[in-house]
């Protein structure tokens, strides 16, 4: 990409991202005037970068690309990193707060900043989204076999070392579930550090942690523990969740042995969705009266992960992992004239992993397997069940052609479902197989970096999508048997990227054009009155058009912008033509940082355009108005930066948004997320 004339190109970029407000609640003139004045600033100053000179840097090592460590630079497919400083300096309690500063996907709250329900969207998919992105801790899964979003709370943010967030589909190394992304949480290997923290914020917000980690000999050892509570943003939305990890591991001549052990518990009183009238007069009530009710919940779960892993020499190893996690959620539904009886939930799922990595002339080749045994189960009819049983090989090779990489690979992954309505039936069988596969590969061009990729992925239906069910609400939409119609979801993409280092500067520009079959979602009464179903309901495709940039002005100001624009929509059925609900038009995010001394100044912007609500395929109902948020903070350090004191004001506008509103045929509510809040957070290391 050449930037030849910036008095040309910086009015374009901002004609590009002044989308008319549409619907209510639509950002103001002078909102959009400031976003439009802070992104040309940022461009501005990359294009007086582009004509520096290349240099060598440090770049971090990645595993979400190829499964194998590399340097982030050589990696055939974009994956963004987010270092251990970015994670100190972000001021960050969750995973959360840490992806909604990603490019090329949008995270939406429903219940304030400690991440419960939150949901990270990769590639802009809209609808089930949370289902969409896998979500990987050292590489093993952790997305539920049902629909429930996945639990952020599950790991310590002091035992995260980096995040890795892979931004094309992973169908060939990952399958099931990775049709808009990965994201890889690696946690801490470092041998001997230690630090606790403790923060206190508006609404009641409390939370503690501790990390330590150190070596004996050839045994290492790390333990994590955090505990967060909240008396949260709307009222009746309190939340205390806690979560802990401790890990050992021991190298011997047979190779390096670990265990990994996690365990999070989450309390939370969940508000119910409001009206648009109620939120625009007080977005913070609990309304126990409109639509009637809201619901407590108890969530628990366990993991333990086994690994085994060998070196055999350059680029060769051996690794095979044995996972096991489990978890239960307890719902109990509160109006002002009754309380329910608590729907249970218990999901288990055991993981056998075997890959290989080995040189193959003057390329690598990655081989594997994957075996899943899932169930869960349900009192909703019963003890209604679903198994599910899954196995997989895939092979990726990746070998050098001249001055480029060459990759190449495909997945064969074979599910076997079994559905019991109660404890004693017989249980319905269906079986589905799919093959997914990838080409791809980086060659320099014009001193910088071109990545080009064409894949396949898929998404088998969830424990929750697989069956009929009585809509009725005194039947707690109890389960009835296997939908027999409904397939796996599959997506074909195509991404172009260019890369570009300089002295004090980069940047990044592309397209990711993603077309899906057989999106999944409710049909109303598809067997009879009162008898709903998940099915394939239509096709859909977008277009992500991205740009991102950083530099530094100054020894002692950075600066870094992204921004995407997106266009989306339903490629068939009923409602052709139409948008794909949850998905925006524009996403742009930007952060000024000046540093000097013991003094770390930070603002941030975080901007979404509007977007149609869900389950509004005809897109008559009201948009989900767009918003933009900034975000302020400052810390300062001492003794040698081993004690931090940090504030941080998120919402500094005090923005009344909200992220989600849902139609269900009958009527439209929204969830306001969060509003103006003060935190301030103390860390010492030892």
């Amino acid at each position: 990409m050449a930037f030849s004339k910036p008095e040309v190109w910086i009015p374009a970029f901002q004609d590009y991202l002044c989308l008319s407000p549409r619907g209510v609640g639509g950002l103001e003139g002078k909102k959009l005037k400031f976003l439009r004045t802070f992104v040309a600033a940022a461009v501005y100053a990359a294009y007086g970068s582009v004509h520096a000179q290349n240099l060598a840097t440090l770049e971090p090592v990645v595993v979400s690309a190829s499964k194998v460590s590399e340097p982030q630079g050589q990696a055939t497919v974009l994956v963004e990193v987010i270092n251990r400083q970015q994670i100190e300096s972000s001021g960050a309690v969750n995973v959360t707060e840490l992806l909604d500063q990603v490019s090329g996907g949008l995270l939406t709250r429903q219940y304030g900043r400690l991440g419960v329900d939150a949901a990270f969207d990769l590639g802009y998919l809209g609808g089930a989204s949370a289902q969409r992105t896998l979500v990987l801790i050292d590489g093993a899964r952790t997305n539920d076999i049902d629909d429930s979003t996945v639990h952020w709370s599950q790991l310590p943010i002091d035992a995260i070392e980096q995040v890795e967030i892979r931004k094309a589909g992973g169908g060939v190394l990952f399958g099931d579930r990775a049709l808009g992304g990965v994201v890889n949480i690696i946690t801490k290997r470092e041998q001997d550090s230690g630090n606790a923290h403790v923060t206190v914020g508006s609404f009641g917000t409390r939370v503690v942690g501790l990390h330590k980690a150190a070596r004996f000999n050839e045994t290492s050892w790390r333990l994590s523990a955090q505990q967060a509570e909240t008396d949260g943003y709307r009222e009746g939305g309190k939340q205390a969740l806690q979560s802990g990890q401790f890990g050992i591991s021991q190298a011997t001549q047979l190779g390096l042995f670990g265990v990994a052990i996690r365990a999070s518990k989450e309390d939370v009183d969940r508000p119910a969705a409001i009206s648009l009238s109620t939120f625009e007069e007080n977005p913070r009530v609990a309304s126990l009266t409109s639509p009637g009710y809201f619901y407590a919940a108890h969530r628990k779960g366990r993991a333990i992960d086994l690994t085994w892993r060998m070196d055999h020499g350059t680029a060769e190893e051996t690794l095979s992992r044995i996972t096991r996690d489990t978890s239960e959620s307890r719902a109990t539904y509160l109006s002002p004239t009754f309380i329910g009886q608590p729907i249970i939930y218990e999901n288990e799922r055991d993981t056998l992993e075997i890959r290989r990595s080995d040189r193959v002339l003057s390329g690598r080749l990655i081989s594997g397997l994957e075996y899943v045994d899932a169930r869960s189960s349900s009192n909703r009819s019963e003890r209604a069940r679903v198994e599910q049983v899954s196995s997989s090989v895939y092979a990726s090779a990746e070998f050098p052609i001249e001055m480029s990489t060459v990759n190449t690979g495909v997945r064969r992954q074979f599910i076997e479902n079994r559905f019991l309505n109660t404890s004693t039936s017989a249980a319905e069988i269906a079986k589905q197989s799919l093959t997914s596969w990838s080409l791809g590969g980086i060659t320099p061009v014009f001193n910088g970096q071109l990545r080009a990729n064409i894949q396949s992925s898929f998404a088998f239906p969830t424990a929750d999508q697989l069956y009929t069910y009585s809509a009725r609400w005194q039947d707690s939409f109890a389960p009835l048997d296997i939908f027999p119609g409904v397939k796996a979801m599959r997506s074909n993409e195509m991404q172009i990227a260019y890369a570009r280092r300089l002295i004090s500067s980069g940047f990044q520009a592309g397209v990711r054009h993603i077309l899906i079959n057989d999106e999944i979602g409710e049909r109303l009464n598809c067997q009879g009155i009162d008898i709903s179903c998940n099915t394939n309901l239509y096709d859909t495709r977008r277009s992500i058009f991205f740009f991102a940039a950083k530099g530094r002005l100054t020894r002692d100001f950075s600066w870094s912008l992204k921004a995407d624009r997106i266009e989306s929509e339903i490629a068939s059925g009923a409602f052709v033509g139409s948008e794909v609900p949850m998905v925006p038009g524009m996403v742009a995010k930007a952060a000024l940082s000046f540093s000097r001394g013991q003094n770390l100044y930070r603002l941030m912007a975080n901007y979404r355009s509007d977007m149609i609500q869900s389950g509004d395929n005809a897109n008559t109902k009201f948009r989900i108005p767009a918003r933009l948020t900034l975000d302020a903070g400052y810390t300062f350090s001492w003794q040698s930066q081993r004690r931090e004191l940090s504030l941080w004001v998120r919402n500094l506008t005090d923005r009344q948004y909200f992220d989600f509103a849902a139609w269900d045929g009958y009527s439209s509510g929204v969830s306001p997320a969060d509003g103006r809040s003060i935190d301030l957070r103390f860390k010492q290391s030892f």
